[in-house]
């Protein structure tokens, strides 16, 4: 069998970027489009390197996975159910698992920090749109 000894991302269906990820969670859950914070990883690594470490590799980048290759081994691979579906059930599970659930406290505090030191001390982004004629100047 030429499956064996092959490594695999299994994840059937369209690609999708961490974004969409995370924008159809926030659908799903019923809260506001996330507003995403660029921090680099380095930066994360100066508030905790361990939290860092974990982030290193495929949470680091934004990227699409390809199922190309598993579609060549397996042609009739299909997605079964959606990522909004995949979610719904997820929330029904900790829903009706309520005390195996546990949170993180320190984590969420820490993770509120980084934001705001993120967006305290980001400069404002200027863009010029327009033309030469008739700038316009967006700043944020």
């Amino acid at each position: 069998n030429e499956s064996v000894g092959q490594t695999f991302h299994i994840a059937l269906g369209p690609s999708r970027t961490w974004t969409e990820i995370y924008e159809t969670m926030a659908e799903v859950f019923g809260f506001d489009r996330p507003c995403f914070v660029p921090a680099t990883t380095d930066y994360i690594a100066r508030w905790d390197p361990n939290l860092a470490a974990t982030i290193r590799g495929d949470k680091m980048n934004s990227c699409i996975w390809s199922q190309e290759k598993i579609r060549r081994f397996v042609p009739d691979a299909y997605e079964r159910v959606s990522l909004a579906d995949g979610f719904r059930r997820a929330a029904r599970w900790y829903s009706n698992h309520l005390t195996e659930v546990k949170i993180d406290r320190a984590k969420d505090q820490l993770m509120d920090r980084i934001i705001e030191s993120v967006t305290r001390n980001r400069a404002p982004v200027t863009v010029q749109i327009g033309n030469r004629d008739a700038p316009s100047r967006l700043v944020w």
